[in-house]
């Protein structure tokens, strides 16, 4: 027994031994320890679990540890879409019934303690003005809570649901895993207008019939919780567990800890407030700290030799400049010395982690790439430029750009300037549906319309009024725009000179007509035919007359208007980003077996 007591301490002591020496190996970048240091041999399971790491990477905590939450969440339920104009179906498989019933009595509805005593949870599955569906959403890594993401719907399969355009989708929880009777709890939800891309066919989501079963919830997803941000560590370690604890928490402040160490493997983040907004920003910050960042001259030494790695074609320069950033203030000294460089890569990587340490120099670098057309790092440097929040420097710059040539370019100033919060975009929201963006510029007039996140319209230009002699009929005859020509013999005046547009609205539902006036500019258009009272309102006026127009309905009509040249104006739907076409199909393979129609990638018109 003694025997065995003494094999065991012995093999914790040679453990410890050899994890110490890993450390000093990796720290100091020798491949291997000398065989005359009297250390060792490092068992095989403590080493080559992490992958291959770039020379002038090695000590940073990523090459100790790597991210265990930076896989996008895939969430499902079952909701209801309404407002169908009885193209909708109640049929359902029964579970899914009783599933939905249960969420409808827990919203109050068949409760008269709640108001909603009127509305019957069976019979209201039974109408036709209603269809069930299933919902997909995709959460981002790092999500905290409050965060928006986009959904998928689809109606189930086998129904007589023909059409769930312009439907509405109620509140629907969603889970990670879903199913009538065994279900996880609800870490987000859904609820928002459909958006069914109106300028494309979808295959199997619109059929030679015109089935439209399937359409899209901008920004209609919300995180419930605030996901976990989990470090796990290559190979087992306390000491190198508690290294990394020590450096994040004396970088952002260890009152309270924003790192802890679990256990040998697992770290636990706890994102600032400051990095709310951008979690990611916080944990490559976290990733590419040095674990001997605390040695004198380490900063400047590690900042040289980093600097000399920018000028290696093959090295992976953005993860160089944010170890740059790691390094902090000190090294601007340093960094101010390459903005000028001759090396394109040195010059804008260096200035780009000099702009994310708040060097105003850096930035006067970042601007000089962002104003010269056709360099490689032109779009890379109007965002870096729009990172922070807004300075009247970057407003100038990036209202500058709007009047380029390129639309790409424009189109990525405007995103920019929404990003840090400029002035120079002057934003009303509709109805609590959309938003319109009114950016200034004497340049041609671009209508730019988002159909990933939050539903924007984004006029960018200078004259958006309609042209006289306008005349819009919608393809069901369900509004009509009207802006008589002007007459000599009878000039308008009053009233009628300041609301000049005439509105005609006939409802689909209720057959109820509705005539209203507005300015003949695109935003007072958009605006009337947008909004909506607010029941909840000390306001509310439920006689007040109202149209309530979708978001796809306006965007069909504004396409259809620039297009005619009823608008002067050059229409633009924006493309998804290629991880947002990757993630709805990865949404749309986890689909129920014999579910509904799956959606191809999205290629809307005019893109940029």
């Amino acid at each position: 027994m003694h025997g065995s007591v003494h094999q065991r301490t012995t093999a914790r002591r040679l453990t410890l031994t050899a994890l110490s020496a890993l450390f000093v190996v990796a720290l100091t970048g020798c491949a291997n320890p000398r065989k005359d240091a009297g250390l060792p041999p490092v068992a095989p399971e403590d080493t080559l679990k992490q992958p291959s790491i770039y020379p002038a990477l090695q000590g940073t905590v990523e090459s100790f540890a790597t991210l265990a939450s930076d896989t996008p969440l895939l969430v499902k339920g079952y909701g209801l879409v309404v407002n169908l104009p009885k193209t909708g179906s109640g049929e359902m498989p029964s579970p899914v019934r009783t599933m939905l019933i249960k969420q409808l009595q827990q919203d109050g509805f068949g409760y008269r303690s709640s108001g909603l005593h009127r509305l019957n949870p069976e019979a209201l599955l039974r109408s036709r003005q209603v269809a069930a569906v299933y919902v997909q959403g995709v959460i981002p890594p790092l999500a905290p809570r409050g965060t928006t993401f986009d959904l998928q719907v689809a109606a189930l399969p086998d129904t007589q649901t023909t059409n769930l355009t312009n439907g509405l989708l109620w509140t629907t929880p969603l889970r990670v895993h879903v199913q009538p009777g065994d279900s996880t709890a609800a870490i987000a939800a859904g609820r928002g207008p459909l958006f069914c891309n109106p300028f494309i066919k979808q295959k199997n989501a619109v059929d030679s019939q015109g089935l439209v079963r399937s359409g899209r919830v901008l920004a209609g997803g919300i995180t419930t919780r605030t996901l976990p941000v989990v470090l796990e560590l290559y190979t087992p370690s306390y000491r190198i567990a508690g290294l990394i604890q020590r450096v994040i928490n004396e970088r952002f402040g260890d009152n309270p800890q924003y790192a802890s160490a679990q256990t040998d493997n697992l770290i636990t983040l706890r994102v600032p407030p400051k990095y709310d907004h951008d979690p990611k920003r916080f944990v490559n910050l976290c990733m590419h700290l040095y674990l001997q960042q605390d040695v004198p001259g380490f900063d400047e030494l590690q900042c040289v030799r980093l600097l000399k790695a920018l000028h290696d074609p093959a090295a992976p320069h953005k993860e160089i400049s944010r170890c740059l950033v790691a390094l902090g203030r000190p090294i601007i000294p340093l960094l101010r010395k390459h903005y000028a460089s001759a090396n394109g890569a040195v010059a804008f990587y260096s200035a780009r982690a000099g702009a994310m340490l708040h060097d105003s120099e850096a930035t006067v670098a970042l601007q000089q790439f962002a104003r010269l057309d056709g360099n490689k790092y032109q779009m890379a440097a109007i965002h870096a430029i729009s990172r922070d929040r807004d300075t009247m420097q970057g407003t100038v710059l990036l209202s500058g750009l709007l009047k380029n040539k390129s639309l790409a370019v424009r189109v990525a100033a405007y995103h920019a300037l929404l990003r840090s919060h400029s002035i120079a975009v002057d934003s009303r929201a509709v109805g609590e549906k959309f938003l319109v963006d009114l950016v200034h510029t004497h340049a041609p007039q671009v209508i730019y319309v988002t159909q990933v996140g939050l539903p924007r319209i984004a006029l960018i230009g200078h004259n958006f009024d309609l042209a006289p002699g306008t005349l819009y009929i919608s393809p069901h005859d369900t509004i009509t725009v009207n802006y008589p020509p002007p007459s000599p013999n009878h000039p308008l005046t009053g009233k009628d000179a300041k609301f000049p547009v005439k509105l005609y609205y006939r409802s689909r539902l209720g057959h109820q007509a509705v005539k209203l006036r507005c300015t003949r500019h695109v935003a007072g258009l958009l605006v009337e035919l947008g909004n909506a009272p607010n029941p909840r309102s000390p306001s509310f006026d439920p006689y007040q007359p109202y149209i309530g127009a979708s978001y796809q309905r306006v965007v069909q009509m504004l396409h259809s208007m620039c297009r005619q040249g009823m608008i002067n104006a050059h229409f633009v739907l924006q493309r998804p980003p290629a991880m947002a076409n990757a993630l709805v199909l990865m949404a749309d393979k986890q689909r129920p077996q014999g579910g509904a129609p799956r959606v191809s990638k999205l290629r809307p018109a005019n893109p940029y």
